[in-house]
């Protein structure tokens, strides 16, 4: 049997504390040399306070945390019986990180906009939510691991509070405050608004398409390029579905094409994919550059799913990226930015922005 684990099935918030370490709306201080242990507790100042629409209120403070209430969002609002069954408990927080993943997917495109930064990407499971009483930087928490814990408590500490942080008796802190990159507030604050424009237009459907982005930008991240490509041609794949429904439905404006030969078209049996590529491109519904690499992408999916090849290159993957960022911004019209940085042994390799460690190597 499954264990279940109620210590937040009553609690309508979550967290997250973003990893690698974030400061947002910058460090709580000028220059850490001069910071003392006093100025820790300003870590917990709110610098983010909104809704997103009907769904969740959202709060983010300086030191990184990121919560939501859901309490008026019944997919994801905790639920009110007893001992409820595990599949409601695991829908829950399945909602849960679907709304935040998707939200970090927004977060790292406005990023790389606002600040011209590629932050190393966090991919939230049910691990890393924070159960907490209140939308409120100092309520009560319930954690996933020691690991989240540990982050929650680096803003408290016992030491005088004059005592400089480079005096700190605990060398973890110190590593843990120079390490972090710094996002502005209004990336945030965009990406608080785009949610809402995209879930009021596409619901829950478009948060597993913004999901699934997001873990293709993360294995993609951790050099895993097989599973960026299968989850990159999953997104891709269902947005030239949409785009070949769009143009099923532009088709009753001509006099020569009947309700039945449009009928025709539904046959997924006869209109493959690969089909309804070659149809979209002839009808200048996809650009040709993207066709083409359309057509490469599907190749190197099918490749590696049938065995001709073990391995995908980090090439292949990079274009599987585009290929889906082009597609969810012609179908969707939102546009996100997949992950193309990638760190080596310390050393980064990246093609966007100016992210932690991301000094270009070529």
């Amino acid at each position: 049997m499954a264990q279940q684990n109620g210590s937040g099935t009553k609690r309508h918030v979550s967290a997250i504390y973003h990893e690698p370490g974030l400061w947002i709306g910058g460090a709580p201080w000028q220059s850490i040399a001069d910071a003392t242990h006093a100025d820790l507790a300003r870590m917990r100042e709110i610098v983010v306070k909104g809704r997103i629409g009907a769904f969740a209120g959202v709060i983010a403070t300086r030191e990184g945390l990121i919560a939501f209430d859901f309490a008026n969002w019944q997919p994801a609002a905790a639920l009110a019986i007893d001992n409820p069954p595990f599949d409601q408990l695991a829908e829950v927080q399945r909602n849960r990180t679907l709304f935040i993943n998707a939200f970090l997917a927004l977060l790292y495109t406005n990023v790389a906009k606002h600040d011209n930064l590629a932050l190393d990407r966090m991919l939230v499971t049910p691990t890393c939510l924070i159960a907490m009483d209140k939308l409120d930087p100092q309520s009560n928490m319930g954690f996933g691991t020691i690991g989240e814990a540990s982050l929650a408590t680096l803003s408290y500490t016992l030491m005088p509070a004059e005592l400089p942080l480079f005096n700190s008796p605990n060398p973890q802190l110190l590593s843990n405050l120079m390490s972090r990159s710094a996002v502005s507030p209004e990336a945030v604050h965009s990406s608080v608004a785009m949610l809402e424009v995209f879930m009021g237009q596409r619901g829950v459907w478009g948060l597993i398409m913004l999901d699934l982005i997001q873990r293709a930008s993360f294995a993609f991240q951790a050099h895993d390029y097989e599973a960026a490509l299968i989850d990159y041609w999953a997104v891709s794949e269902r947005l030239i579905s949409e785009l070949w429904t769009k143009y099923r439905s532009d088709l009753a404006g001509r006099q020569a094409v009947d309700a039945a030969r449009r009928s025709r078209l539904s046959d997924t049996r006869t209109f493959t994919v690969a089909v309804v590529t070659e149809i979209l491109a002839i009808e200048d519904v996809i650009a040709v550059d993207l066709y083409e690499e359309l057509c490469q992408v599907r190749k190197a999916r099918n490749d590696w799913i049938h065995g001709a090849v073990d391995r995908v290159p980090r090439s292949v993957a990079l274009i599987a990226t585009s290929v889906s960022e082009r597609l969810f911004e012609q179908s969707l019209g939102v546009a996100v930015v997949g992950q193309r940085a990638g760190k080596v042994h310390g050393y980064a390799l990246s093609s966007c922005g100016r992210g932690a460690a991301a000094q270009p190597s070529r």
